[in-house]
């Protein structure tokens, strides 16, 4: 399924660092452009507007090495599968905070309104967006897929947000509700925390025997965990660890994503 994003207000830091020839569908584009990561691989710019994925499967060493030294936390945040929520609050409730994303208050002083240079810029990055969300199912900024339609935040401090008020955070997607449109039509929508899920980061994981270890999960295979500590890698056996763990690292399996980059 192609998701076409009509409006994503972010700005798209383009930095060239150094413009490469990449293949995408067996057609080289030279000049190109990196300036985005998400589920699919790399997002290459290679045209005025035109975007261009490449697989990770086909990212070669010298990609993955400028995709790790620019995109840390945009690896990090592909990784994790988190959500990129931006709108406006459109309802509260005991569910949480609904936010309409891809909506806007538009409340800002005159000197921060947009002059036609900036909405110029504003059409050519949502042009770049749409062709991202053509190239790549879905569309990421830093890493992270840009939600849209309703999304609930269930933590989102009720105190500092009202009706109308803009959002843009980092989220975590934790399940769905059933919500009611009105005329008795109701929408699955994404129930998500801002809080990071207890399988992400370091944290103190628990033996059978009840003993502790500090570190930080980055894979399991094979019923193997692949544990960093210190920059160390380990790898720990999955049915050594207590059993409230190993449903943790069973959401990490189905939460997380692998990313299959080359090694420098």
């Amino acid at each position: 399924m192609v998701l076409i994003i009509a409006s994503v207000t972010w700005m798209v830091t383009c930095e060239r660092v150094g413009a490469v020839t990449v293949t995408a569908d067996g057609k080289d584009y030279e000049d190109a452009e990196l300036f985005e990561i998400g589920a699919k691989g790399p997002f290459y710019k290679v045209g005025e507007g035109q975007v261009v994925v490449v697989p990770w499967a086909q990212v070669d060493r010298f990609q993955a090495a400028s995709i790790r030294k620019r995109f840390a936390k945009a690896l990090v945040n592909l990784r994790q599968k988190a959500y990129w929520v931006q709108g406006t609050v459109f309802e509260k409730n005991e569910a949480g905070i609904i936010i309409h994303t891809g909506s806007s208050s538009g409340n800002e002083d005159d000197s921060k309104k947009e002059t036609r240079k900036d909405k110029a810029k504003q059409q050519a990055e949502e042009k770049l967006a749409r062709n991202m969300s053509n190239e790549g199912e879905a569309v990421f900024k830093d890493g992270a897929e840009v939600a849209t339609g309703l999304v609930v935040l269930k933590d989102l401090p009720r105190t500092q947000y009202g009706v109308g008020s803009d959002v843009a955070v980092i989220a975590y997607r934790v399940g769905e509700l059933s919500y009611e449109m009105g005329l008795g039509m109701k929408k699955k929508i994404m129930v998500c925390n801002l809080a990071k899920p207890e399988w992400i980061g370091v944290r103190k994981w628990k033996n059978s025997s009840g003993k502790d270890m500090t570190a930080e999960l980055v894979a399991v295979k094979g019923g193997k965990c692949l544990f960093q500590r210190n920059g160390k890698n380990f790898v720990y056996d999955l049915d050594q660890l207590c059993g409230e763990d190993q449903k943790l690292v069973a959401d990490f399996q189905k939460n997380s994503r692998e990313i299959p980059l080359k090694k420098e």
